[in-house]
């Protein structure tokens, strides 16, 4: 099971919404055995565009994320860093 969110934050939370991702993406690496990969990628166009790719073992694996402590207290920091909400869609194998 896979996510790629494309994200947008404000131009001024550029700095900050990436330090808050690999604060985040540290934490689910060392405490989430079911996740994959789980990392973020920038625009060559927009400075400004991001997207994030998860990826997990399984469906359990990405309901675990979501209810991670870690999780919880860094997505509403992240959130409040975007000029509009983040644009989500799941993938799985083909």
């Amino acid at each position: 099971m896979s996510s790629h969110v494309v994200v947008r934050p404000r131009p001024e939370c550029v700095d900050a919404f990436v330090t808050a991702f690999n604060a985040l993406a540290a934490a689910v690496v060392a405490n989430e055995p079911g996740a994959i990969d789980y990392y973020l990628l920038r625009s060559r166009r927009d400075p400004t565009s991001f997207r994030v790719v998860e990826r997990y073992r399984d469906d359990d694996a990405y309901q675990a994320h979501r209810a991670a402590p870690h999780f919880m207290i860094c997505i509403d920091h992240i959130l409040s860093l975007l000029a509009v909400p983040p644009e989500v869609e799941h993938f799985e194998s083909a």
